[in-house]
This record gives C-alpha cells, sequence and structure tokens, in this order.
C-alpha cells in the first residue's frame, strides 16, 4: 500500500503506518467497542473488522486485543487523539 494513502501513526518511538479504515476501527476498540459494534459503527463486516484488527495486531507486535489497546494507550496517538474526549 503507498505511504501517500496511509496515515501515520503519531508516535515518536515508532514508526507504523495504518489505513484511514484501520484508524476508524481503532478508534471505535479505543472507546470499548466488541466486534460487531464496530462494524455496525464503521459500515464494514464483521470479518473486515476482524481482519483489521489481525492486521493491527501484526504491525504492533500484539497477540492479543487487550494488548493492541494498551500498547496504544502508551502512545502520542492516544494522548493527543481521545484524553480530550474522556
Amino acid at each position: 500500500m503507498k505511504r501517500s494513502i496511509c496515515r501515520k501513526f503519531i508516535d515518536t518511538k515508532l514508526s507504523i503506518y495504518f489505513t484511514p479504515q484501520e484508524i476508524r476501527c481503532m478508534t471505535c476498540f479505543l472507546r470499548g467497542f466488541t466486534y460487531k459494534q464496530v462494524a455496525e459503527a464503521v459500515g464494514i463486516a464483521i470479518g473486515t473488522v476482524s481482519f483489521y484488527a489481525c492486521n493491527m495486531r501484526r504491525k504492533l507486535s500484539c497477540r492479543t486485543n487487550k494488548e493492541m489497546i494498551n500498547k496504544i494507550k502508551k502512545t502520542d496517538f492516544y494522548w493527543s487523539n481521545f484524553v480530550h474526549d474522556l
């Protein structure tokens, strides 16, 4: 995938790129949504949510969604985008 259509994961220590759809799903996971709720919120199939979650876990070297969410919460991405919403 071309970098021009990917959005940079905002963290000073990592250079990981996520697609816009992965970021939408990530936002929902950070808010505690289930796969079904993410699918409904983003307007995609549950299988697609599972595929995106798998890609995000792979990019972050995580085995579980919980581990992925905890890793994201320790980054600049989380603090710059979600703390103000809570």
